[in-house]
């Protein structure tokens, strides 16, 4: 069975960004993702969702709007209420994903209208995926009736179910843990599939790569740039260095991969593309287009990715390195693998649920890093007063603040190696100025910082600003294993919550 719920196309943007469609009213409280929702006739302080039992028909809008619809499977739908002859509603907010969810338009020219229009959305995560499953579809029934809230108000008999309900309208707090868990997750696995050998000839070549691409991209505004073309080159050959080793591996299949399994790598065509991207072919308005600009530099970044993925051959998570969720006491938690210690743990489970962030006024910096210390005290205990740790807080605190001199690689005799790494990747967290880019983070702990494993650092930009803040430069190109280990374990979030 299917649910179906009619919006406008303007909202897709909106849906992708946190992958969620929400009560009218919950938007503009909230603060994550986008506050602005566009309604079909409804009243804009609804605190509930119209669910159809079949495609309703094409809605009277204006001009200038583009009428969709989501085709949901049953299990993304909790708490329905059965109206009867109002028909089903829930106050909760639905949560998608690719497998279980279609976007249904009432034209082809609808469709690629809509789509087209969230290519420029930074935010609009796995936008290919979802239009690969977009169609075009009337209803099954012609004379079908769109639902009018002024025709057909509410029961007495919903409004019971209502009042039955743990939260009306919507608990905005949940909405927002639940956001932070799962970009806690999705950042975790994303790091996994970004990290790095942490030594070794594909790391170096790697960094040097991405080190180019941003002295590249900071010239494009210059027109007569002397360095372009050393710069071309250099590109040109790191890719040529990682694609002889991808072709020279590929002549000897690792363990029982086959060679037909290996994927293809055409060095030749592979170097033609980047050669037509690094020439630097940019009108003047792309010139001062900081979109176009970061679409440029994901495009040259995807070389490179490729070309590295076929010489280390990412794998999915081995059973040792795979975070898990458990049921804390305070709700799902996430319980990462041992390697990355248990202060991280903590520390991460306490951004999800504390909100450290909001508390410090949504900006990084002496104040969030003061909330994460307190949870950092509690966390040490009775040790706190000698500690390393506490050393470590109270050196990172003042440089924030006033700018004292601070190194965040000299460890103050912190015994346990996985416990000063949660601090370090904290310090650079703070550190760094527009922390709110996961991309220019990512690049930040590649180029500068030299941090390789960037599972943990990734974990914590994601507790901190949430899933509907990570990039979908960085989203759409993650392998589909990880993925799918991602979306399997915000699931089991979900599935706890709902015992």
């Amino acid at each position: 069975m299917s649910y179906y719920v009619l919006t406008l196309a303007s909202n897709l943007g909106n849906i992708l960004s946190t992958e969620t469609i929400s009560p009218a009213s919950l938007y503009a409280r909230r603060n994550y993702g986008f506050r602005f929702f566009e309604t079909i006739g409804e009243d804009d302080d609804a605190d509930l969702i119209r669910l159809y039992a079949n495609q309703p028909a094409a809605p009277s809008v204006d001009e200038d709007s583009i009428a969709m619809v989501l085709e949901l499977d049953e299990s993304l739908v909790k708490h329905v209420i059965d109206g009867l002859d109002s028909g089903f509603w829930t106050a909760e907010t639905i949560r998608i994903d690719p497998m279980k969810c279609r976007f249904v338009f009432y034209s082809e020219q609808d469709l690629n209208a809509a789509f087209n229009g969230v290519q420029r959305s930074i935010e609009a995560k796995f936008s290919g995926k979802y239009r690969a499953k977009a169609k075009v579809m009337m209803p099954e029934e012609p004379g079908a009736t769109l639902f009018d809230m002024a025709e057909q108000p509410l029961t007495d008999d919903i409004e019971t179910k209502l009042d039955c309900l743990e939260a009306k309208p919507e608990d905005i707090d949940r909405f927002e843990r639940l956001d932070r868990m799962k970009g806690a997750i999705f950042g975790y696995c994303l790091g996994f599939y970004y990290s790095l050998p942490k030594a070794g000839e594909i790391r170096d070549d790697y960094v040097e790569y991405l080190g180019v691409v941003d002295n590249l991209i900071n010239s494009v505004t210059q027109a007569h740039t002397e360095e372009l073309e050393a710069y071309r080159c250099t590109l040109e050959y790191v890719l040529y260095r990682f694609g002889m080793k991808a072709m020279s591996t590929k002549a000897k299949p690792i363990g029982r991969m086959k060679e037909a399994d290996v994927k293809s790598f055409n060095l030749e065509e592979e170097l033609r593309s980047l050669r037509r991207m690094a020439a630097i072919d940019l009108s003047a308005g792309d010139r001062n287009d900081s979109f176009a600009l970061n679409m440029y530099r994901t495009d040259l970044e995807e070389r490179i990715r490729k070309a590295k993925d076929d010489c280390t051959r990412t794998t999915p998570f081995k059973a040792d390195l795979k975070p898990s969720v458990d049921e804390g006491s305070n709700g799902p938690m996430l319980c990462l693998p041992e390697k990355d210690g248990e202060l991280a743990q903590a520390l991460i489970n306490h951004l999800i649920r504390a909100d450290v962030l909001g508390k410090a006024r949504r900006s990084l910096g002496y104040q969030f890093a003061l909330e994460c210390g307190k949870e950092i005290r509690n966390r040490v205990g009775d040790r706190w007063e000698g500690s390393g740790e506490r050393e470590y807080v109270n050196r990172l605190l003042p440089h924030l603040n006033n700018m004292d001199e601070f190194d965040p690689n000299d460890n103050p005799g912190i015994e346990d190696e996985s416990s000063f790494e949660a601090l370090r990747i904290l310090a650079l967290l703070c550190e760094r100025q527009d922390s709110e880019e996961l991309d220019s983070f990512y690049r930040y702990l590649l180029i500068k910082c030299q941090v390789a494993d960037l599972c943990l650092p990734f974990a914590l930009w994601g507790a901190a600003f949430g899933f509907s803040a990570i990039p979908k430069t960085l989203c759409d190109s993650m392998s589909k294993a990880t993925e799918d280990t991602a979306r399997e374990l915000f699931g089991a979030v979900l599935a706890l919550l709902e015992k």
